[in-house]
């Protein structure tokens, strides 16, 4: 099974209202074959076009903004999804926000429609959370209780559109929601997407995989290499959408001057091993839009069996 032939928006937003007062409300339109329209209903022109997804084969010609202060790293962000080679449709999202420092990847599960409009919601949600624009008065406590609000206040959504139409019965999406504080990283993972850290030549996975396999293996119950957990990856334990309420895992690092950040999907790993992805960041870490588009290329070269996200952060002084 081939790629598409005719190009669909790819599952990509990078959310940068103009500064005001006035939040900028995100209206997402699903139509009756599960195609997603995204609108500011306040917005300009301007404002839409730079919200709305980009195009399979459009080049993002916008250049990555940078955010400097005294105290804080500077922070430039890409992203990309794809279908990969086997599959027909993607239900991977990812999103980002300079501005906010934030940066988003969402596995959809579920089938072709729900799955995408679950991974959505996961997206859109946090990002209009963490607006730059949002009022000061909304804002309430610590960066850490923001992002467990904003995770939580979107599982909820997806959790209960899910249970309002029977063609999205079931859907639900894993996470990897990353924060740059300063010069600090907090992140806030469900599911088995990753969040994988650059350093010095150095790859290292920060998060953990929520999956009944490693869930055997921490209690002890399976070994490393038992064949029966190969049957089982796959199974996770943790997604937004399932519960009414989602646990959460919440991983704080301090970064340094030169760190690239890697969000994934398991269309990524799977296809990608780490002594792969390490090569990639070295070579094209501090240039992260070709970096994004190496791994992604990587991916489908070594059989590109899923959909593919990804995510590069790069921090350094300003």
């Amino acid at each position: 099974m081939g790629r598409d032939p005719f190009p669909k928006p790819a599952k990509i937003i990078i959310f940068r209202p103009a500064q005001s007062g006035e939040p900028r409300p995100v209206r997402v339109q699903f139509s009756q074959s599960g195609r997603l329209a995204l609108d500011f209903p306040a917005a300009t022109g301007e404002e839409k076009r730079q919200a709305f997804p980009i195009r399979r084969g459009e080049p993002n010609r916008r250049k990555p903004q940078i955010i400097m202060s005294e105290s804080a790293f500077s922070v430039r962000i890409a992203g990309k999804t794809d279908s990969g080679v086997l599959r027909e449709y993607n239900e991977d999202f990812v999103g980002f926000d300079e501005d906010a420092a934030l940066a988003l990847v969402a596995d959809g599960l579920g089938g072709r429609a729900s799955g995408e409009i679950a991974s959505c919601m996961a997206v859109t949600s946090l990002l209009t959370e963490f607006r730059p624009d949002r009022p000061p008065a909304q804002i309430r406590g610590g960066l850490r209780e923001q992002l467990e609000e904003a995770i939580s206040a979107a599982n909820r959504r997806i959790f209960l559109a899910a249970r309002s139409s029977k063609s999205m019965n079931g859907m639900s999406t894993t996470l990897i929601a990353a924060r740059i504080d300063g010069r600090r990283l907090l992140a806030g993972c469900v599911g088995d997407s990753r969040l994988y850290l650059m350093r010095k030549k150095q790859l290292e996975q920060l998060s953990h995989d929520h999956t009944l396999a490693n869930e055997l293996l921490a209690r002890g119950t399976a070994s490393s290499g038992s064949v029966s957990l190969s049957n089982i990856d796959h199974i996770l334990t943790r997604a937004l959408g399932v519960l009414e309420e989602v646990e959460v895992e919440f991983l704080e690092h301090d970064l340094e001057s030169g760190d690239v950040l890697l969000l994934c999907s398991d269309g990524l790993y799977n296809m990608v091993a780490d002594w792969q992805l390490k090569d990639i960041l070295n070579d094209h870490g501090a240039d992260i839009e070709t970096g994004i588009h190496k791994l992604v290329e990587y991916a489908n070269r070594n059989g590109g069996r899923d959909n593919i996200a990804a995510v590069l952060i790069h921090v350094g002084e300003g």
